[in-house]
């Protein structure tokens, strides 16, 4: 497994864990392992929701921001404890009233004799500061019985009330967990489920028809999830969106450091605070690729990999279309270039996501646009129409609908620079094309289908 995208050994690890298997804890880093004794105990339980409520001062005053994170841990990232660490990290900032930060989460997590331990509900935290990082002490203000992380309609239920609890000027929200990009994201490992980009495009629209007003920024702290067919489904609901085309190390965003920034300039719009997300996420990583990720280095201890960050103005997503679909036109309209371009979609010479070796329509492989527009560049004639496509496309995205964008360290095995060869997007390039990526909007409005079918060909 690769950072935050789609681990599948959760399974081998309960039985492990179900017959008190010594030899996985020992496996386990330390810090993962210190993360773990980590349990609902630590949250602030002695009074009821509503109570706590009620103790929060000025709840009814409006405010300049308002971050809700929706954290689905019920999968290995529970387990290996990143749903407390970044809860801690959150409340390692002294908010002013002008900033609040509500957190709804579910985890399973494991005792200190590596037991599994099941959340029955998951909870909302209103975050308040505190220096202890091993402890989570945030007002408890709902819980929720036997709720399904995978489901669009929880996550609606979870936000929809909050943006009028506590009323602001802008609002921000997170997803937290696994992300597999056009397939899905909050995986819920108990249920089965997970959001689809379908439901998660309902659930931003009945937040926003129910609220009366769209998101400021939705962003994902999960792998792969700043695809164009994601960004595409969910254009209406957000005015900016942040993620990343890459897999997300365990331990996300920097979120002490993000919140630092905007608790100390809270008048800040969507785009700026989308810009401190990026500078703020490729500084936590540096340069030199992640060394530190316990998901990764559970499965591979040497492994050194890059990151991309991006944030992206919804408002252009349909002239990007419009122009993707132009480009695409001169490309299948010419045998000899879509015969080209085919032989090219099947190496690994532009800059892809996720694996060439998946088949059978199974997981994602996606590609950076325009650094496969650059490739497609070289190969076409001086003077064709879809080489003067490609670079209007090309600049539309880099100079208008990618507000920022950060690349760090370089592609495993090579020195690729993952800051000089990523710009923001990324598209769908599989194999085989599987059956939930006809149903989005995306398909629909764009050409990229035909585009994918014509080079499969």
């Amino acid at each position: 497994m690769n950072g935050k995208a789609l681990g599948r050994y959760f399974l081998s690890v309960i039985l492990l864990l179900a017959v008190g298997n010594s030899a996985w804890a020992e496996s386990v880093p330390r810090e993962a392992q210190k993360h773990m004794n980590r349990g609902m105990a630590a949250v602030e339980m002695s009074k009821s929701p509503a109570e706590n409520e009620a103790a929060i001062p000025n709840k009814s005053a409006e405010r300049e921001w308002l971050i809700m994170v929706y954290m689905s841990g019920v999968n290995d990232l529970g387990i290996l404890g990143y749903v407390d660490k970044n809860i801690n990290a959150m409340e390692n900032v002294n908010f002013t009233n002008k900033v609040s930060v509500v957190v709804h989460y579910n985890a399973i997590r494991a005792d200190e004799n590596k037991n599994l331990q099941f959340q029955s509900d998951s909870e909302t935290l209103h975050i308040r500061h505190d220096s202890d990082i091993n402890k989570v002490t945030s007002l408890h203000i709902l819980s929720k019985y036997n709720s399904d992380m995978g489901d669009g309609d929880h996550l609606s239920r979870f936000v929809i009330p909050n943006i009028i609890k506590f009323p602001a000027k802008k609002t921000m929200l997170i997803i937290w967990g696994q992300g597999d990009g056009h397939r899905g994201i909050a995986y819920d490992d108990v249920s089965g489920n997970k959001i689809t980009v379908n439901q998660l495009g309902l659930a931003l629209a009945d937040i926003t028809k129910t609220t009366g007003r769209r998101l400021d920024i939705f962003a994902t702290d999960a792998s792969f999830m700043q695809m164009a067919s994601v960004a595409y489904e969910i254009k209406d609901y957000a005015k900016v969106i942040v993620g990343s085309e890459e897999s997300i190390p365990g331990q996300g965003y920097p979120y002490k450091s993000i919140l630092t920034d905007l608790n100390g300039n809270p008048e800040m719009d969507a785009r700026e605070l989308g810009n401190i997300i990026v500078r703020d996420y490729g500084d936590y990583y540096s340069d030199t690729g992640i060394t530190v990720s316990t998901v990764r280095n559970y499965m591979d201890s040497k492994y050194i990999g890059g990151t991309t960050i991006s944030a992206v103005d919804t408002t252009l997503m349909p002239q990007f279309v419009k122009l993707l679909n132009n480009w695409v036109s001169t490309i299948t309209s010419s045998a000899s270039d879509l015969n080209e371009v085919a032989k090219l979609a099947m190496t690994e010479d532009a800059f892809c996501f996720g694996s060439l070796k998946v088949v059978s329509g199974r997981g994602t492989r996606s590609i950076d646009l325009c650094d496969l527009i650059d490739h497609i560049d070289h190969i076409l004639p001086d003077g064709s129409q879809a080489k003067e496509a490609g670079e209007i496309l090309r600049n539309f995205v880099t100079n208008k609908l990618i507000i920022s964008h950060r690349g760090t360290g370089t592609k495993r095995g090579t020195s690729v620079s993952y800051n000089t060869r990523t710009f923001g997007l990324s598209v769908y390039m599989p194999k085989r094309i599987d059956s939930g990526y006809n149903a989005l909007v995306f398909a629909r409005d764009s050409l990229w289908d035909d585009f994918i079918r014509g080079y499969l060909k």
